[in-house]
């Protein structure tokens, strides 16, 4: 355990093993703002494919597409390595909006 002005650091947690790098110990930072920060981001980042988002909007995914070929939805942004389509959540509450649902 490590003590700092923000109190533990780190905190080793016996009961979740996770095998790895770090020889199968798990830890979780506390009372970081660095760590909780880091964390708030990655939620952040959190992408959807159109076939998720269509069954989450109650539609099939042609329509989905349909619809964003037809200039009814916004274009969806797309992944740069793989060239899916990647929805956020934000993207997924504008369609909802359009739907009216």
């Amino acid at each position: 355990m490590v003590k700092t002005e923000y109190g533990n650091l780190l905190t080793k947690m016996p009961e979740k093993r996770m095998l790895g790098a770090n020889g199968g110990r798990y830890y979780q930072g506390l009372s970081n703002p660095l760590t909780r920060k880091v964390r708030l981001m990655r939620r952040e980042r959190r992408y959807f494919t159109a076939t998720s988002v269509a069954v989450t909007l109650g539609i099939s995914k042609q329509t989905l597409l349909r619809y964003e070929s037809r200039g009814i939805f916004p274009k969806a942004n797309r992944n740069q390595v793989n060239g899916w389509r990647e929805y956020t959540e934000e993207d997924i509450r504008t369609l909802r909006r359009i739907l009216g649902r």
